[in-house]
């Protein structure tokens, strides 16, 4: 992660626990001591991580004319292992689990 002002600092995400944890529609999803607000917050938190690396590093070095073969390729598997890592953190929360579909 470079250097960069998070949005979700931590007192923002505490701060979004509480009101989430106020929810029907999220805590219908705990599970015991698995609170589906502490799944949330992992998940949106590592969600800003990954978008941000896709848009200021992943995409521009994939746009240098400069890359080629072997290095496009292994650009394009990093792109993937993120876009794996965003599924992921769509996936992992039952509140969005449950809205995609799924």
């Amino acid at each position: 992660m470079s250097d960069r002002e998070k949005l979700f600092k931590s007192h923002i995400l505490d701060n979004l626990a509480k009101r989430l944890e106020k929810l029907e529609s999220i805590t219908q999803y705990d599970d015991g001591d698995e609170k589906e607000a502490g799944a949330l917050i992992h998940a949106l938190s590592d969600l800003e991580d990954s978008f941000h690396k896709l848009l200021f590093e992943l995409f521009p070095r994939l746009a240098e004319s400069n890359i080629e073969g072997d290095e496009l390729e292994g650009q394009l598997f990093d792109i993937g292992d993120e876009i794996r890592h965003i599924y992921y953190h769509l996936k992992d929360p039952k509140f969005f689990r449950t809205y995609l579909g799924e």
